[in-house]
C-alpha cells in the first residue's frame, strides 16, 4: 500500500503490514537494489524481490530461520551473498539468497553481534557486545584478527556500528559509551579516538565517499559530522559539528548514494 506521512508530507511508496511476527531490527538492500532483506526479534530473516521502478514485490519471499535470537544487522557483500548476525548463538551467518541456503557460520564472539561490514567480499568485519571487532577471511573461513575496542582507562564498551572508508584501509568503530575509534585496518592499529556525541551512545557511523567525513547518530537525538582528517592530524582542535537534532534516539544514519545528503 502507499500513502502520505502525515507529519512530514513524504510519500510512502511501499508498505507491508505484519511482514514479521515481531519487531524489525535490521534492513538492507542488495547492491543492485532488487532485493530487500529484513531481520527481526522473531529470529527470522526475510528476503523480498523488489521492483523499484514500480515499487512492488517480485517473486516469492525467502525466509531463513537459522538464527537463535534477535537479528541485529544485515549486510550484502555482493548481490547474492547476505551476512547476518545478532544474539542467541552469537554467530556470523553467510547465506546465498539465490539458492536460499546458509553457506557457513562463523563462531568466535562471546556475545551478540551488533554490526557487520565487508570489504571487496573477501574480508568481513563484525562488532559485538563483547567489546571486540573481528575480521573474517572468507577464503580460509577463519577469523584472521581480533581487535579489542578497549582504550586507555576508559575500558571496554560494546561495539555498536562499523564503517570502512572508500579505500578499505580505515575503519571507524562506534561504542556504546559514545566513543568512536579510528583504526588502520592493514596494521590493526588504533590511530585516534573521538566523542562526537559526548558520552551518549553512538549508535551509527558512516564514512562519506570522500573519506574525510564521518556521519554519526546518537541516542541523545543528535546527528553529527566529524572531519576524520582533523581528528588524525590535530586531535586538540574540535572536529565535530552537530547538524541536527531529533526528538528521540537516532538509531541509523546513511549517506545518499549520489548527493551530498543523508
Amino acid at each position: 500500500s502507499s500513502g502520505i506521512n502525515a507529519e512530514y508530507g513524504l510519500p510512502v511508496l511501499f508498505k507491508r503490514n505484519r511482514h514479521h511476527k515481531g519487531s524489525v531490527y535490521a534492513l538492507s538492500w542488495n547492491p543492485s537494489g532488487n532485493l530487500i532483506a529484513t531481520g527481526s526479534n522473531d529470529k527470522s530473516l526475510i528476503v523480498v524481490g523488489f521492483d523499484s521502478d514500480n515499487c512492488i514485490t517480485v517473486g516469492t519471499d525467502r525466509e531463513f530461520s537459522f538464527h537463535k535470537g534477535t537479528i541485529r544487522d544485515i549486510h550484502f557483500s555482493c548481490d547474492q551473498t547476505m551476512l547476518s548476525g545478532g544474539g542467541g548463538d552469537n554467530l556470523l551467518h553467510v547465506s546465498d539468497v539465490t539458492k536460499g541456503v546458509e553457506v557457513s557460520a562463523y563462531s568466535g564472539h562471546t556475545s551478540a553481534i551488533h554490526c557487520i561490514t565487508s570489504h571487496r567480499g573477501d574480508t568481513i568485519l563484525t562488532g559485538s557486545e563483547d567489546a571486540t571487532i573481528r575480521m573474517w577471511d572468507r577464503r580460509s573461513n577463519t577469523c584472521s584478527r581480533v581487535i579489542g575496542a578497549a582504550i586507555g582507562t576508559q575500558g571496554n564498551s560494546a561495539v555498536t556500528s562499523l564503517s570502512l572508508n572508500h579505500y578499505g584501509n580505515l575503519l571507524c568503530a562506534a561504542r556504546e559509551d559514545g566513543l568512536c575509534l579510528l583504526y588502520d585496518i592493514d596494521m590493526g592499529k588504533l590511530l585516534a579516538a573521538f566523542s562526537p556525541h559526548s558520552t551518549a551512545t553512538c549508535k551509527s557511523v558512516q564514512f562519506y565517499k570522500n573519506p574525510r567525513y564521518i556521519l554519526s547518530g546518537s541516542y541523545d537525538g543528535t546527528i553529527a559530522l566529524t572531519c576524520a582528517e582533523q581528528v588524525l592530524l590535530s586531535p586538540e582542535v574540535p572536529a565535530t559539528e552537530i547538524l541536527g537534532t531529533h526528538r528521540d534516539k537516532v538509531t541509523n544514519v546513511t549517506w545518499h548514494p549520489k548527493k551530498q545528503a543523508f
